[in-house]
């Protein structure tokens, strides 16, 4: 990804991509059974979501457009956010990891939402 923070966008999008390969190494340190199957797939899904739809709404060209994917992004964070919580609750997977995760995710999701509103105008 871009490594020039001095641009917002570039921030978002790069906290979005170390956040996603933050999941993958969480996510490739489980060994393989049916749960953890079931729980890892969701998880990768709606994380990587995040910053595939960041991507895609700084491409869209349109304030609708970009609006529509922030939208589905700060969804996913909300979606990827619940995933994580499942694995704190249940005890699976490095806890101390679980907490990194999950408030990597949070600021990611208020970067979002105060994005949705600056876009809104309601900010």
């Amino acid at each position: 990804m871009n490594k020039s923070n001095n641009n917002p966008k570039n921030l978002l999008k790069n906290k979005c991509f170390k956040f996603s390969i933050d999941i993958m190494h969480f996510a490739k340190s489980f060994k393989f059974d049916s749960i953890n199957h079931i729980l890892l797939n969701q998880l990768v899904r709606s994380a990587t979501s995040v910053g595939a739809n960041i991507v895609e709404a700084f491409g869209s060209g349109t304030k609708k457009g970009f609006l529509n994917y922030f939208s589905i992004a700060y969804k996913s964070a909300k979606e990827t956010i619940y995933w994580l919580y499942i694995f704190r609750e249940t005890k699976i997977g490095d806890q101390k990891e679980l907490e990194k995760l999950i408030e990597q995710c949070t600021q990611l999701n208020k970067m979002i939402a105060a994005s949705i509103l600056t876009i809104k105008g309601k900010r």
